[in-house]
């Protein structure tokens, strides 16, 4: 079965391959908002439920009755069931979520290595992987089924449960009473993504940074549409096709502003800390430092030297400089350009100054330098809720898609990072033109061009550009024929 057309409507091989190992070690979601910002007072409390006690955090066993989330198999929804749920996410949890597998993950050799390379006696006990490896709230904040030992379970998302876990099944229920009782609001899609990111790109000084990478920690990367088809989603889209439409590609495009603004927030945050090395090392593209240094460039089989990317990138007449990780913006502009091109064209040129201050192409004051970095921050915060309210079009996503498809030699240059979220965007935007419009009529070609891209994007380490860009350009190709192809077949 094609990867782009899969039961669950994703990518399941080549996909699953990218990201499965990847997410098996990193996935989580930061506590420490909740437990310091809601848990400490920071929520709105109904006058119907003030209390002076803490938010407990209720644990995984709390959801999983037969009649609330724990059903054996799916049951019907609405109109015809009781409930607009099918009442099985906890067990879609446990057997199919790598979230479930987040603690368990700190027990097995490799990250018990990393934790002695670091100089962590128990990554298992330690509150650097604790973090975003389970749902790690104090003692006095956890309730009679509170369990450290289950990982990323459905508090870790949705909230502290104390206060709604009975309320929230009433019929009079809304998501302005839950937000009062501590439930997180995971259906707007800009709080849904900085819940995915707290973890998946790090928040404060809980990050994965250059020292946890080489102690043996995976990268991290994140693209919300994608990640949650894989997870896999334990919630049903809307059945109504027009409410339906479209989602994936707006997830996608929510996910790349907030990414880049919450990256360009960590840089602002930690100039303010006065690190002594600024920025950490991951701020920067690994793969500029991170190839194969050449040991000679005679008497070689042509297999090494496609693995020379001297050979084939091109530099822009600075080779060995570091290079800022963009990867959140590479293809993030392209759909800036087709909403907003004067935005797009501002952001670009602020973009690239700071880049050359950043990186030392351009001399500026230090002073000039953390302005600019600060009006970079607030003009992308601005750039979200016009992207979070775009309308896609059969028209715009096709657009859209021939945008990225069309710079393919700009994106492959750009680094490996920039690579799979080129494809990974790709992926949300077809497979949401298709369920919105129907796919096109050469629509197994264009599957076998998607694996072709995922096997690309499969290893940083064995990334080749030639081939990357020869296959963003095919898919390209493919879609020349223009959206009324598109066939209205499912």
């Amino acid at each position: 079965m094609n990867q782009l057309t899969t039961a669950c409507g994703r990518m399941t091989g080549a996909l699953a391959s990218v990201m499965g190992f990847f997410m098996v070690l990193v996935i989580g979601f930061s506590l420490v908002e909740v437990s310091q910002a809601q848990v400490a007072g920071g929520l709105v409390i109904s006058p119907k439920d003030k209390s002076l006690d803490p938010y407990y955090f209720m644990g995984a066993a709390s959801c999983n009755g037969s009649n609330c989330h724990g059903s054996t198999k799916p049951r019907p929804t609405k109109p015809e069931g009781k409930f607009s749920i099918p009442q099985n996410e906890y067990w879609i949890w446990l057997d199919n979520d790598l979230h479930a597998q987040a603690y368990k993950v700190l027990l097995q050799p490799d990250s018990q290595r990393m934790g002695k390379n670091l100089g962590i006696d128990k990554p298992e006990t330690s509150q650097r992987c604790l973090v975003c490896h389970a749902v790690d709230v104090v003692e006095e904040n956890q309730g009679i089924n509170y369990d450290l030992t289950e990982g990323v379970t459905c508090e870790g998302c949705h909230g502290p449960a104390e206060k709604w876990l009975g309320p929230h099944t009433r019929r009079d229920w809304t998501k302005e009473r839950g937000r009062d009782l501590g439930m997180f609001d995971t259906k707007n899609l800009e709080k849904r993504t900085e819940r995915c990111l707290a973890c998946h790109l790090g928040v404060g000084d809980n990050i994965v940074d250059h020292e946890l990478i080489g102690a043996g920690h995976p990268r991290l990367n994140f693209e919300l549409d994608n990640f949650s088809a894989v997870m896999p989603s334990h919630w049903f889209p809307p059945k109504d096709k027009k409410a339906r439409a479209w989602l994936g590609a707006k997830g996608w495009a929510t996910g790349q502003a907030v990414a880049l603004r919450n990256q360009l927030q960590l840089l602002t945050e930690s100039r303010k800390a006065q690190t002594v090395l600024w920025p950490d090392l991951i701020h920067f593209d690994c793969y500029a430092c991170h190839h194969d240094v050449v040991d000679r460039v005679r008497e070689i089989s042509d297999e090494e030297k496609a693995l020379q990317r001297w050979r084939v990138r091109d530099y822009n007449g600075r080779p060995g400089r570091l290079i800022w990780n963009a990867a959140s913006y590479s293809v993030y502009r392209h759909l800036l350009v087709e909403m907003a091109p004067e935005k797009a064209k501002m952001l670009a040129q602020m973009i690239t100054t700071f880049h050359d201050q950043l990186t030392g192409k351009s001399k500026a004051s230090k002073a000039d330098f953390e302005q600019h970095l600060t009006t970079l921050e607030q003009f992308v915060a601005s750039l979200i809720p016009m992207v979070q309210q775009a309308t896609f079009t059969q028209k715009s996503a096709w657009s859209l898609m021939n945008r990225i498809t069309g710079d393919a030699s700009t994106i492959a240059n750009a680094g490996f990072q920039s690579a799979e979220q080129a494809v990974l965007g790709l992926a949300a935007l077809y497979e949401s033109y298709a369920d919105a419009v129907g796919r096109p009529s050469n629509d197994k070609a264009l599957g076998a061009a998607m694996d072709a891209l995922f096997e690309d994007i499969k290893s940083g380490r064995q990334y080749d550009l030639v081939s990357f860009t020869t296959n963003l350009k095919k898919f390209g190709s493919l879609l020349s024929s223009g959206p009324s192809a598109a066939a209205a077949v499912k």
